[in-house]
């Protein structure tokens, strides 16, 4: 009988081993995905600019890049939804260059959020590569930011909604917590966080985020607090 138990248990931990195993291969296998298709994405975008350009398209006369994002190799990337950031983040990152390319992967980054941190003077950047160095500083700030407010004594509850309601959709899974916590009076300032955000193109209704959405949303906020 011991024996028997014995090899149940082995067999027990063997498998879980196996379901670990799976479910890292997934989601490398999901992010090589998402990296392809982003990948694919700006460079349809990046050759159609430059075929403008060889035209002398009055299209590309302007400097402002807003004035590009209406692309469908754009909209593209932006319809991944949050599942695309991480691959953003990446490719701005690691590129050698700071020009039309890296700064539309910011502009995309903030579509995707609906993130815009320009508004703050703390947060101006002029170029993608200053776009990540904010856009980290904001990340590594959030779950600090969302703690003070939550706990914060002196403001009233609507000034405190909408204090979190500035932090965006990227403050979500700290917000939860605050709420698991037992906060719930700030459950309609996540609710009016989703609302409108395609926060991942993989669920039935963009208005909607699930447990792995809000876990990309936490490891990249965690990855840039350990670095």
């Amino acid at each position: 009988m011991k024996k028997l138990e014995g090899k149940l248990g082995i067999l027990i931990v063997a498998m879980l081993v196996v379901c670990v195993f799976c479910i890292g291969l997934l989601s490398t296998k999901v992010h090589a995905s998402e990296a392809y298709n982003v990948n694919m994405n700006i460079n349809m975008m990046m050759e159609e600019f430059d075929a403008m350009i060889e035209n002398s398209d009055e299209n590309m006369l302007s400097s402002n890049p807003y004035d590009y994002i209406d692309n469908q190799y754009f909209d593209n990337i932006i319809n991944r939804g949050i599942y695309a950031l991480p691959t953003i983040t990446e490719e701005i990152e690691s590129s050698e260059n700071s020009g039309l390319r890296e700064y539309m992967l910011a502009i995309a980054a903030e579509e995707i959020t609906n993130t815009h941190l320009n508004k703050e003077n703390v947060y101006n950047w002029s170029n993608g590569k200053e776009w990540l160095d904010k856009w980290n500083t904001y990340l590594r700030n959030i779950p600090t930011k969302v703690d003070y407010i939550v706990n914060d004594t002196e403001n009233t509850i609507e000034e405190k909604k909408s204090a979190l309601n500035d932090l965006g959709i990227m403050s979500l899974p700290y917000i939860k917590d605050s709420i698991d916590a037992g906060h719930t009076e700030f459950q309609d300032t996540y609710n009016s966080i989703l609302e409108g955000t395609a926060v991942s193109s993989r669920t039935n209704d963009n208005e909607k985020i699930d447990e792995s959405d809000l876990q990309i949303i936490r490891s990249m906020v965690e990855e840039v607090r350990v670095d």
